[in-house]
């Protein structure tokens, strides 16, 4: 067929819209397969961009698909019209279009391979199978579609056996799954990539691929830093964010264990760009401002930069506005919005916190293990808000709900005494002596609060005996929590609150006329205090 009787088919195949419509007019006229067809095509491309016709815009892509379906025609030695041969140009459509999408995020290119390779579905083969649950796992990504990461899941479980490709969509389709629902998808992204590595052939750089997705899937169960990094450094841009999230992950449990300031620095670094580098439409974008908050505020904690918690406080509100109130985040972020409000208790900032303490506590289960901590985060709020009664009563309730063989028993003993010091002190030095009582066996930081704040409430009423006896106590709690099993973290704020103990209680000594005792008391409690930061500073 000449080029005037090729154009016309050249101009439907053009407009017609659906993958579907495509195919059959490819079935029909398979002389648009021919180099004559090619030439044609071109010369109407050079022809619709001179006169700025709006047919222009989708020829780049109608010519690959005619393209790619005569080179798997020529190399295979059968007819356009073979469905095999069909499938096979479609698959390679979505792999180039696949591969732009990778290389600069264009949305519409990821369409483009999802449509091609749903057509290549025409023969469904295992790896086809694998190539859209791939296109369909970026538009999970991209576009927060649920309904795709499903999908990418069932076409990756059936296509997995024996195909180390599918395994590793597999189980990087179980991980976005795991982190959506929880449930056992992490176990099963495990056994997914482990299974493709023992698949592979090592020191291909599938292989190595295959090594750096199993790694970064461990990691949710091993604080292997070093890990975390050679998974970064094996990331494809796409993958990068994901794999930031997993260096972040690794380094928060890093610093937990050890207290070093720079994994706290490295760790807000991680977070700020897996923040930057995540698509506007990603379900990835509440966790991932959740987890900056989080950082920034342990920042403020350890080194006092208010612009920190000020930012943290703005993340957290993001996040809990970005995250649906159907979902089992929501009352997590609502408590963490809660937490950063009260620390910085600005203007407006307590009605806030109270309000979505409060949100969060009615959206807790009565039988959560999260229950009692909700319950004291209100009764805080209230206490700073002045509501006094409301607030012990919340206080008690906390403690009810909290079993004697709960590690944070002590801790809820002390809030009650804490709050009732000023309208009841026989009951609140009967709490917090009990406080000390079980925390310096199980909780040593809630036992030095617990020391302190008696020790604060006698002073107050001019007992200078039991406000010695209540700092002692704090100093012998402090001696147990340096050398306590507990997170770096979680120490950092109990040992600041320790740091003016030895001067209170040389204070009650020097106010009792013991002057030796208070000289001895300050300079030991000191020095406990000075080689635990040297510890901080030299982990």
């Amino acid at each position: 067929m000449d080029a005037d009787g090729l154009r016309p088919l050249i101009i439907a195949f053009v407009q017609l819209g659906t993958r579907e419509e495509l195919a059959m007019l490819v079935r029909a006229r398979p002389e648009l397969l021919t180099a004559e067809a090619d030439d044609a095509f071109g010369e109407l491309q050079a022809e619709w961009a001179r006169a700025g016709s709006p047919l222009a815009g989708g020829t780049a892509a109608h010519r690959r698909i005619l393209r790619t379906m005569r080179a798997a025609m020529l190399s295979s030695g059968t007819r356009a019209d073979d469905p095999e041969v069909r499938a096979t140009a479609w698959t390679q459509l979505g792999h180039l279009r696949l591969d732009h999408y990778q290389a600069t995020g264009a949305p519409e290119s990821l369409a483009e391979a999802e449509s091609a390779y749903r057509s290549a579905l025409e023969v469904p083969r295992p790896g086809r199978l694998s190539h859209l649950a791939a296109a369909l796992l970026h538009r999970w990504r991209h576009h927060g579609d649920a309904d795709a990461l499903d999908e990418a899941v069932r076409l990756s479980e059936q296509a997995a056996p024996g195909n180390p490709v599918a395994l590793n969509n597999l189980g990087s389709a179980l991980l976005e799954l795991y982190q959506r629902d929880g449930g056992d998808a992490l176990d099963r992204a495990v056994a997914a990539f482990a299974e493709a590595l023992r698949l592979d052939t090592p020191g291909t750089p599938d292989y190595r691929i295959t090594q750096a997705n199993l790694s970064a899937a461990q990691l949710q169960v091993d604080d292997s830093v070093a890990d975390a990094r050679a998974a970064l450094d094996a990331a494809t841009p796409v993958q990068r964010p994901g794999a930031l999230d997993n260096l972040g992950t690794a380094l928060s449990r890093w610093y937990d264990e050890t207290g070093d300031v720079q994994a706290l620095e490295q760790l807000v670094a991680a977070y700020e760009e897996a923040v930057a580098t995540t698509p506007p439409h990603s379900p990835r974008r509440p966790i991932r401002r959740a987890n900056l908050g989080d950082a920034l505020r342990d920042r403020y904690l350890r080194i006092g930069t208010r612009a920190d918690l000020d930012r943290a406080v703005d993340l957290l509100d993001e996040a809990l506005r970005l995250t649906p109130a159907r979902s089992p985040s929501h009352r997590d972020r609502l408590a963490a919005s809660a937490v950063a409000r009260l620390q910085r208790s600005g203007p407006g900032d307590l009605a806030v916190a109270a309000d979505r303490a409060q949100a969060a506590l009615a959206a807790t289960p009565q039988d959560s293990p999260d229950r009692s901590a909700r319950l004291g985060l209100v009764a805080a709020c209230l206490q700073k808000l002045g509501a006094w009664e409301p607030a012990v009563a919340l206080f008690q309730e906390s403690l009810d709900a909290t079993s004697q063989a709960d590690p944070r028993y002590a801790r809820h003993l002390h809030n009650l005494g804490q709050a009732i010091g000023p309208h009841d002190r026989d009951t609140a030095e009967r709490l917090l002596h009990e406080a000390w009582r079980t925390g310096a066996a199980r909780d040593p930081a809630a036992a030095v609060s617990a020391g302190l704040a008696a020790g604060i409430l006698s002073s107050d009423d001019g007992d200078q005996a039991g406000a010695t006896r209540g700092y002692l106590r704090s100093l012998a709690a402090v001696s147990a929590l340096v050398v306590a099993q507990h997170h770096r973290r979680a120490k950092e704020g109990w040992l600041r609150e320790a740091q003016g103990v030895p001067a209170r209680a040389a204070g009650a000594l020097l106010r009792r006329g013991l002057p030796a005792e208070a000289v001895l008391v300050l300079e030991s409690g000191r020095a406990a205090l000075l080689t635990e930061q040297l510890r901080r500073v030299w982990p």
